[in-house]
Order: C-alpha cells, then structure tokens, then sequence
C-alpha cells in the first residue's frame, strides 16, 4: 500500500513524522516534515520504502530509519543537525536518487545488509545519489555485510577529515565522482574500481586491504595510498596524475602494482615505505622534478620491479632504491 501524507507540513518540539508500527508492504510517499526539534522523519517499524518526501531543517536527522526498509529513493533532505538519511541495521535497502545537503553529514548506512545499494552500478539508470555541501562526511557505511556505492556524485565536505566517500567494510566502490572534499574515498576493504577522483585537499583514494582498479585520479595532494596488512592486494589500470604532492603511496606487504599510468609535475610518482613483497610490472611513471619511484631503504625485503616504463625527468634521477639512485 502507498501512503500519501502530501498534505502535511510538520513543526514540532520533537521528531516531526514518526512511523512505529510494522508494516513490510506500506510505501511512503511525499512526506514533508521541516523544522522540528529532532529527526524529520523517524521510521522505527519495517516498511517498504520512503519516496519523493522533504526533510529540511530539522535538529536531528532528516531522515533516520532503525528497522528494515526496502528503498529510500527520490528524497530532498536539507539542512538538517544530524544526517541527511540515517539508516541502521535497515536491511539490503536500496539509497538512490536522493539530493542530499548542508546537513551535519550526508547518508549514513550502519550494519547493512549484503545487498544494500547506496546508487546504482547501471549509470543509464541515472539511480546515483546527489551529496554535496554537508559538514562531515559524505556517504558513510559501516560494519555489517558487503555493499554497493555507486554512480553518485559527493562534493564540498571540508571540515577536518570529512571523506567523501567512507566504508570500513568489503564493498563495492564504483563509478563515483567524488571531488572537493577533505579527503576523497576511504575504503577499508573491497574493491575501488571506475570512479573519479579530483581536487580533494588531502588524499584522493586511501584504501587499507582493498584492490584499487580503472580509477581516473588527479589535483588531490597525494592521488593513491595503498596499505595492505595482508598479501594478495591488486593496483591495477589506474590513471594518477598532476597531485601536488605525490602520486601513489604504498605501504604493507603483498601489493602488485601493475599496468597504471603516474604522472607527476611536482612531488613523486610512486612512493614504497615500510612495505615488504611489493611488485611493479608493466606501468609508465614520470615525475617532471621528483623521482618516478622511490622504494626506501625498509620496503626493499621482496620488492619486484619489470617491465616499467619510466618518462623522462627534469630530476637527478629517475629511479630511487634507498639511497641509490638510478
């Protein structure tokens, strides 16, 4: 069943809509609730989806969802004290089409369940989330099964650390364009594939024990970080370039770098720290004034290096192993 509550306009001490009962089939759509003293919208039973609804200036969330929903699609939440949509322990729920910003934070997803969507991977569906301008972090999951982030657009998150893009689990990050924040996508885990990444102040991808592929990386002040606790971690296809600092850092043990393009005018390509069985094969590395790749003196126990191409360099040296130069 679908239900309409178009009419109502909610100013209240408290939450201003608030949905308790359980019910699995009920859709709600165009609910608008604007200046109230807690969430806009605070959905406590299982329903089946929130549609073409307003959250604005509310002193809570916007939206805030704490049992299963199937969908939260086609939302304007906006200028809200919390987050824009809040979803926890909510399901394999489906986040898309939704304009989110000027909240303390944009949408925010805890204990998912395999399956959830934040977007959407088939980009002629146009099922991306619009996130930009709110306080902290973007787009936000966090523990509970492997999630889909995909085809969204996240920019303009400033304040110190906020991300744009954050998951500590072992999703799927794929085809966003996240741009303009503090830092750009965070992964902890999972696969980095497709997106673009640029003008972010600090990195633009970090990723801990996560496999980064065909991303387009450049403006930020280090393009790529890459750390891996464990062995069997794939840098591959990636275009990184013009960052101010430095193209790529790898850190741990067990990376294969390999087909990826790094550019640098300023700053190096390709930096190895504290790392052990790192391996470079088959990429093209320049650096205009620093050095295409630079291996420390602690991550040269198993490193591998074939078939690289390195541009020429204004520099001394191209190569950098320790403290030798090549």
């Amino acid at each position: 069943s679908t239900r309409d509550w178009s009419s109502d306009v909610c100013s209240s001490d408290l939450e201003g809509i608030r949905i308790e009962d359980s019910s699995p089939n009920a859709e709600l759509t165009k609910l608008v609730a604007t200046s109230n003293g807690g969430p806009g919208i605070l959905v406590t039973g299982t329903v089946k989806a929130i549609r073409n609804s307003i959250a604005a200036a509310n002193a809570g969330d916007g939206i805030a969802v704490t049992a299963a929903i199937g969908a939260v699609t086609d939302v304007l939440s906006q200028g809200n004290g919390g987050w824009g949509i809040s979803l926890a322990d909510s399901g394999a729920a489906a986040v898309q089409r939704n304009r989110v910003g000027g909240n303390v934070g944009g949408i925010s997803l805890v204990r998912p369940a395999t399956g959830a969507v934040v977007g959407g991977t088939d980009l002629t569906k146009a099922s991306g989330n619009v996130v930009t301008g709110n306080v902290g972090d973007g787009i936000v999951v966090s523990g509970g099964g492997s999630v889909t982030v995909a085809g969204n657009t996240v920019s303009g998150h400033k304040a110190a650390g906020a991300r744009g893009i954050a998951v500590s689990t072992a999703a799927q990050i794929v085809s966003n364009v996240v741009s303009d924040n503090t830092q750009g996508i965070a992964a902890g885990g999972g696969t980095v594939t497709t997106n673009r990444v640029y003008a972010n102040v600090g990195d633009g991808i970090a990723a801990v024990n996560a496999d980064v592929s065909g991303n387009v990386v450049y403006s930020n002040a280090t393009g790529l970080r890459v750390q891996a606790t464990s062995t069997g971690r794939t840098v591959r296809n990636n275009l990184i370039y013009g960052n101010s600092q430095a193209g790529v850092a790898l850190t741990g043990t067990g990376i294969t770098f390999i087909t990826n393009t790094v550019y640098q005018p300023g700053g190096d390509a390709v930096r190895v720290d504290a790392a052990v069985n790192i391996g470079l094969f088959d990429n093209v590395l320049g650096a205009m004034n620093g050095v295409a790749l630079k291996v420390a003196a602690d991550a040269q126990s198993g490193f591998a290096s074939d078939s690289n191409l390195f541009m020429p360099s204004a520099a001394a040296a191209s190569i950098e192993i320790g403290r030798a130069h090549v």
